[in-house]
């Protein structure tokens, strides 16, 4: 019987005991919220910084109380303009002598001219050994005799101390000493004692050169020299230079070739018969080229 009994109350405890599990199992009931507005929300304050501005004391401008001068207003007044100086060397006259001549006389019993193409009058020179209104005389230039080429002919003329003997010439050598003039001296008619040459060898009235010096010298009839001098045969004009300051071929009129030219090469503007192209600043006038008729 006790067993028995014992049996329900151990039931009864554990029912007991499930149930108090349920309950505590089961999840709570909701609790009520009540609704609000408006949600506070905490500001935050951001640190201020403070500046101080130093106060800088701007100074106080006085006003003038002395009376301006009056200004001299500036008067037009034109303005004169330069005048160009020409730094450049005049162009000589064709047929003169490009330098000045000395006052210095030539050497004694000696005289010579030339005259210009296409003259062959030789006025009295055959009577009196005198020369004509015409001729270009020669002149002193750097101690020796100087003459104008590019002429029709030159004459000689030479006065001894004794009457000239037939067969005495004239004989003019070139640079290497070599005679290529050899002209009988023929006597004046009214001096035995003047004698005269004319002279229209191309090699010396043309010669393809600026300036050369030859050597003229008188032999006898035995061809023993007598006297001799050195005298300058020169072109009365001058080109420009090519580039490089050096001057035109004397014989063609043409400077050294130095190829194409090109608007960067130095050489571009110059002629090619010396100086700048037309059109262009030149340091000098542009002489007529070595053909050109005078």
């Amino acid at each position: 019987m006790f067993a028995r009994r014992n049996y329900k109350r151990v039931w009864f405890l554990v029912a007991a005991l499930l149930l108090l599990s349920v309950t505590a199992c089961a999840p709570a009931a909701p609790q009520p919220v009540e609704a609000t507005d408006t949600i506070p929300v905490e500001e935050t304050t951001a640190p201020t910084q403070v500046v101080e501005v130093e106060e800088v004391a701007t100074p106080t401008e006085v006003p003038s109380t002395a009376t301006p001068e009056p200004t001299e207003e500036p008067t037009e007044e034109p303005t004169p303009e330069p005048s160009p100086v020409s730094t450049e060397a005049e162009a000589l006259p064709v047929d003169q002598p490009v330098s000045d001549e000395s006052s210095e006389s030539l050497p004694e019993g000696f005289n010579a001219w030339c005259l210009k193409r296409g003259v062959y009058d030789q006025g009295t020179v055959a009577a009196d050994g005198t020369m004509p209104s015409w001729g270009q005389p020669a002149v002193m230039k750097n101690g020796k005799p100087d003459l104008v080429i590019e002429v029709q002919s030159c004459t000689f003329v030479y006065t001894f101390d004794q009457p000239v003997e037939p067969g005495t010439k004239l004989v003019i050598h070139d640079t290497l000493n070599a005679p290529f003039v050899n002209e009988e001296l023929i006597p004046t008619e009214d001096n035995p004692n003047m004698a005269y040459a004319v002279v229209s060898n191309a090699t010396l009235v043309e010669a393809q050169v600026w300036t050369i010096d030859f050597r003229v010298a008188v032999e006898d009839p035995a061809g023993n020299e007598i006297r001799s001098e050195t005298v300058s045969f020169e072109r009365g004009w001058r080109p420009q230079p090519c580039y490089g300051g050096v001057w035109p071929n004397a014989a063609t009129g043409l400077c050294p070739d130095l190829g194409e030219a090109h608007p960067w090469d130095p050489w571009y503007q110059y002629s090619i018969h010396g100086g700048y192209n037309e059109g262009v600043t030149t340091p000098g006038p542009i002489m007529d080229p070595p053909w050109a008729d005078n």
